[in-house]
């Protein structure tokens, strides 16, 4: 088989100096400013060689810890782009960047001039140098100096190579998160197959960006516009009563976001149907948690649009998703770069029809976790990396999602998968958020137990909901207690947290 005389590069720095026409528009903000492919070269440029000039090489860490807007973008594409990027949470207590940083190896940590954050104290009792982002020009999205640095630097910047670590990334629902590096190729191959089943031309691919870009979903998304060509948008995060005014003034083709925010856009539709009727969205992206068939009909039925399920995690980026030209709502779609197969407890290989542990392996998935060899132990067997995630795969190809291993729950030796419960709770009209659990039960091991939070506005006893379940589950599955509660724990991008709830609720 000849090679392909023009392969995709297996970097980001290669695919901003590469891909994209100079004037077209690669980052816009929530105000219309904007900045075009050209001048986002020239700023990868300017910060790659400033800070190879004062010994700052390849495979450095450097930590950056900003809230979201096109500055934070901007520099997460140049660092991303010569160096180790380690994103943080701007939230995190002083706690937990101490517990995050040892024995991380961190050289740097960039923040926002002016910033009071708790990463910045840290930084400075570790000995980790401190440089400040300062913006400079208020009609350009994105542009920065940062301080110290040179303006302009003598020497060629020093790009990052195909295996170097692009990002060390944290693990979610841990009380000590582990460390997972993904080097440049692992980030590439992942965001070329995503592109490959949208087919989206990149004047179509205009993405609206409310989510956390330290974390892996929206870094995901901002490589893979920017990788092809279209224009990412920084909005400063879902703000429910500016969502629909940045619909209209800023044009994108598509969102995304977990349940919580397509829930609340519905919510707030009702008096923003002119410009809904107007607007360009053409599809919505949802991931995270499950979505209801009843909200995801609401919101086609909206926007005149196709809501697009996918499924990934951060140690293997981008594992299946449906596609406007191939899709079946309810499942997490077909499968992409990554191989996926079923397994059972033992490490066989099960017909992908049958329900058991999703695992993978391919270009896109991780090697290890960092400093972590009993995580290691537990995560990997015979080459396949396990999500830790129960599925089973349909006779059209489409994977279906049960939950996660360590949340199924064992009732009397019967095996009950919590998604399963959500999902019938979720079908009840007066039913906004749900979520179930394990609790411990004398004779029985475990029993099942639910938390709902009601739509404003709506009633039920617990018994008729209970009589709801019976009509549609096995009665084993049916909560033994249904708790009525204002909200749900959730992480940064709105991922229920099943095992804090039940930790919330007492068990």
């Amino acid at each position: 088989m000849s090679k392909d005389p023009n392969p995709l590069p297996l970097t980001i720095s290669e695919t901003l100096f590469r891909m994209q026409p100079k004037e077209v528009v690669a980052l816009s903000d929530v105000t219309g400013r904007k900045i075009t492919y050209g001048r986002l070269r020239e700023r990868v440029h300017q910060v790659v060689a400033s800070l190879n000039s004062i010994g700052y090489g390849r495979n450095d860490r450097i930590a950056i810890s900003m809230s979201n807007g096109p500055e934070m973008a901007v520099a997460m594409a140049s660092l991303v782009s010569g160096f180790t990027v380690i994103p943080l949470n701007p939230q995190y207590t002083e706690a937990e960047l101490e517990s995050i940083v040892k024995d991380l190896g961190l050289k740097a940590l960039v923040v926002e001039k002016g910033q009071d954050s708790p990463s910045k104290r840290v930084a400075r009792a570790h000995g980790i140098e401190v440089i400040e982002l300062l913006k400079i020009n208020e009609e350009e999205a994105g542009s920065f100096i940062l301080e110290g640095m040179p303006e302009r630097p003598s020497n060629e910047p020093n790009y990052a190579q195909p295996d170097d670590i692009a990002h060390v990334l944290f693990t979610s629902g841990t009380v000590e998160p582990k460390r997972v590096p993904l080097t440049q190729s692992n980030l590439c191959h992942n965001i070329d197959y995503y592109a490959k089943i949208f087919k989206s031309k990149p004047e179509e691919d205009i993405y609206l960006n409310m989510l956390p870009l330290f974390h892996v979903f929206a870094l995901n998304i901002l490589y893979r516009v920017l990788r092809h060509g279209g224009r990412f948008i920084c909005a400063p995060g879902f703000i429910p009563s500016e969502f629909f005014h940045w619909l209209d003034s800023t044009g994108p083709t598509w969102y995304a976001g977990p349940p919580t925010i397509h829930q609340m856009v519905m919510d707030l539709s009702k008096g923003n149907e002119a410009i809904v009727s107007r607007c360009n969205i053409k599809w919505i992206g949802t991931g995270s948690a499950s979505m209801s068939m009843k909200l995801m009909a609401q919101l086609e039925d909206l926007f005149k649009a196709q809501v697009i399920e996918s499924y990934g995690m951060t140690e293997a980026l981008f594992i299946a998703s449906n596609s406007p030209s191939r899709r079946k709502p309810g499942s997490a779609g077909v499968v992409g770069v990554a191989e996926v197969a079923i397994m059972d407890e033992k490490g066989a290989l099960l017909d992908p029809k049958e329900i058991g542990e999703i695992v993978l392996r391919g270009p896109n998935v991780f090697k290890g976790y960092e400093n972590n060899p009993e995580a290691n132990s537990l995560a990997f067997i015979n080459g396949w990396f396990r999500t830790g995630d129960l599925g089973s795969f349909d006779n059209e190809g489409f994977l279906h999602l049960w939950g996660r291993l360590k949340e199924m729950i064992n009732k009397g030796g019967e095996k009950v998968a919590p998604q399963e419960i959500d999902d019938a709770l979720l079908q009840h009209p007066a039913i906004e958020e749900a979520i179930s659990f394990a609790v411990p039960h004398k004779t029985l091991g475990e029993d099942v137990v639910a938390a709902v939070v009601l739509r404003p506005g709506s009633s039920i006893t617990e018994k008729d909901l209970r009589a709801f379940l019976f009509d549609r589950l096995a009665y084993f599955k049916v909560p033994t207690q249904i708790i009525f509660v204002d909200n749900i724990p959730k992480g940064p991008t709105g991922k229920n947290k099943r095992l804090e709830m039940a930790q919330r609720m007492g068990y």
